[in-house]
């Protein structure tokens, strides 16, 4: 055994995601949604029709446990460089599932270790994940959301001593809480238990399968709009379900904590950096850890919002100041942002208030352009149509809204555009430039939260206020 236990690989197999469940020798797992922080959940989900896809790698020092020996920080006894290929899809408001292929892509370990030590007997993949959340409640000012979290995994290593021969998949059930505080700080908590369904212990190798755990872990994070960038702090932890001894240097409890920035290089496109260490050394918990990674998002390929469903182009919304002085103007937008109007049609009937407001999405103009799509020029056609009914509108007001993703100068700049080109359009078909008027917002007031794909979606928007 001095050469190590051998873990090999097999081609295939259904697993987990979330926090520490994936497998006994790798502790870090991002979510696949890539709305969450990197490994703990929020209890966001995709929207309908939005996918996400993940490439993540991470270099851990010391994360193999030992057997009869002792290690510090400072003697790197084994280094893992690992992967992890995420992918994300929201199925229906409230509900999305993940899966997730990591793999160790190297590994080096000393040869001048003293006694046995663990060892993969090849690279490759080690497990696939599948989860689903599902979001149960959330407040009216959407401060705070609980959502549930399934995942399973069944392991792809052979004779891996940590689950035992035959072993069976592993169900991970987790509550995820999260609460967004006025500040701007979002605080994220996630508890819940992993069920295993152990083997047999492999003979002649010193280790006892693992038992159940208890999982916790907690992170926060907070928006740093003037670079685009979200500071990401997280300390995910597992704890045994009973007490097991072990002959290894590692303890069964794990802890590490995480440190590290997203940074969104487009409205699409987010990069994740940061490093970690442990809090306890335990089961596949590393002294040391570096991580990089991409999360790309694409769509509504249906659902909402997507070029398909029509009804959501242009939609009605709140125009006066919420009663709850307390309650945030851009929580009362993005509360209500679907509210299509009577039959589905937001401009059918006589206007309900002396003031109104519609919300178009950036469906309106060309991709990443301020040129408009001429596909949507009817929605246009009928606004206006709305608006000359009877003795007409008094006054229309365009406002051009984007998301924080470049500098304040060129969102400003490029807002006023939007809203000039749709005035422009207007007045083309028929509008009144006396009484017509655009203005740029530019990441001034946003609606959703600028650190994800679909909350900066709904940020890049026009508005019109129509006083009648």
């Amino acid at each position: 055994m001095n050469r190590g236990i051998l873990l090999g690989l097999i081609l295939w197999g259904v697993g987990a995601q979330a926090n520490v469940v994936g497998v006994d020798t790798q502790n870090f797992n991002p979510t696949t949604n890539g709305l969450d922080f990197v490994t703990v959940h929020s209890s966001q989900v995709l929207d309908p029709g939005i996918f996400n896809l993940g490439l993540f790698l991470n270099f851990a020092v010391n994360t193999l446990p030992q057997y009869e020996t002792q290690s510090s920080r400072t003697d790197f006894s084994d280094v893992l460089l690992s992967s992890d290929v995420n992918f994300g899809v929201g199925l229906m408001r409230n509900w999305d599932i993940g899966f997730s292929f990591p793999a160790v892509i190297y590994q080096n370990v000393s040869s001048n270790i003293e006694g046995s030590r663990t060892e993969f007997s090849q690279i490759g993949f080690t497990e696939v994940r599948a989860n689903t959340k599902y979001r149960f409640w959330r407040n009216s000012r959407e401060t705070t959301g609980v959502a549930g979290v399934l995942s399973t995994n069944l392991n792809l290593i052979r004779n891996n001593p940590f689950i035992g021969e035959n072993a069976g998949p592993t169900l991970n059930i987790e509550l995820a809480l999260d609460h967004r505080l006025a500040s701007g700080w979002v605080l994220g908590f996630n508890t819940g238990r992993r069920f295993r369904q152990p083997g047999d212990a492999i003979e002649e190798v010193p280790v006892v399968p693992l038992p159940d755990q208890w999982l916790a872990s907690v992170a926060a994070s907070y928006m740093i709009s003037r670079w685009d960038s979200k500071l990401i702090m997280e300390l995910f932890s597992a704890i045994p379900a009973r007490s097991q001894s072990e002959s290894t240097d590692r303890e069964l409890s794990t802890a590490e904590i995480l440190v590290g920035m997203k940074k969104d290089l487009r409205h699409d496109i987010a990069l994740h950096y940061g490093a970690g260490t442990r809090v306890l050394k335990g089961t596949a918990s590393a002294d040391w850890r570096v991580y990089t990674g991409l999360n790309w998002a694409m769509g509504p390929l249906w659902g909402r919002g997507s070029a398909r469903q029509e009804d959501s182009v242009i939609v009605r919304r709140p125009i006066s100041p919420p009663a709850d002085e307390a309650k945030p103007w851009s929580q009362e937008v993005r509360s209500q942002p679907i509210d299509i109007g009577p039959q589905g049609d937001p401009f059918v009937g006589k206007p309900q208030a002396a003031q109104e407001a519609f919300v178009a999405r950036d469906i309106l103009f060309r991709f990443n352009s301020e040129e408009l799509d001429p596909r949507f020029t009817p929605y246009l056609e009928r606004m206006l149509t709305y608006l000359n009914q009877g003795d007409g509108y008094k006054s229309l007001v365009i406002e051009g809204h984007t998301d924080s993703v470049g500098s304040p100068q060129y969102n400003m700049a490029l807002s006023l555009r939007r809203a000039q080109n749709v005035r422009n359009e207007l007045i083309r078909l028929g509008g009144d430039p006396q009484r017509i008027r655009a203005v740029g917002k530019g990441q001034n007031e946003p609606v959703a939260d600028n650190s994800s794909y679909q909350g900066r979606a709904l940020n890049r928007r026009v508005e019109f206020k129509v006083q009648w």
